[in-house]
């Protein structure tokens, strides 16, 4: 299904043009897209089925499409604000938070926001450049680097949730 967001909805925010990785234009983690414009797409009406599939929690909540359940996320939550995007692992068991390199993601709203869901408890993945943490009741479990490429899934050890 192909998304209909555009600069309105995302506002200033196009946080996701640099963290995330599109294999099929070979943009990197990481890096900023060449086709953003900051805010929004040069190549909006032409951009890859990735790129138009993609929401992050935070635009999703205020959209009501796949997270109807939720009340619409905080401003301070919102990626441009936080320096993090929300997302989940395709198993949908995990919350997964791409952090903009040199923002801690302990600070403000979104460290609140982990905090809180770390101790439901679910595991949160932590995504800081190539480096990776796990944490479970907002204790690291598990930390390694991870190769940078463009990958957006992300194996983890079994070990990695409690029993």
């Amino acid at each position: 299904m192909s998304r209909s967001y555009n600069a309105v909805t995302c506002g200033e925010c196009s946080l996701c043009c640099k963290l995330m990785g599109v294999s099929s234009i070979n943009k990197p983690v990481n890096r900023w897209c060449r086709h953003c414009t900051k805010p929004g797409c040069g190549i909006y009406h032409d951009r890859p089925r990735d790129c138009q599939d993609y929401a992050c929690i935070w635009l999703q909540s205020h959209e009501g499409e796949g997270l109807s359940h939720i009340e619409p996320m905080a401003l301070e939550l919102k990626p441009s604000v936080c320096g993090g995007i929300l997302d989940v692992t395709k198993d949908g068991e995990s919350l997964l938070v791409h952090m903009n390199v040199g923002v801690d993601y302990r600070k403000g709203e979104l460290g609140q926001f982990i905090k809180r869901f770390s101790m439901i408890p679910r595991r949160v993945i932590i995504v800081e450049g190539v480096h990776r943490k796990v944490l479970w009741e907002n204790t690291v479990l598990a930390e390694w680097n991870a190769a940078d490429d463009d990958r957006q899934e992300f194996l983890l050890p079994q070990q990695v949730t409690p029993a």
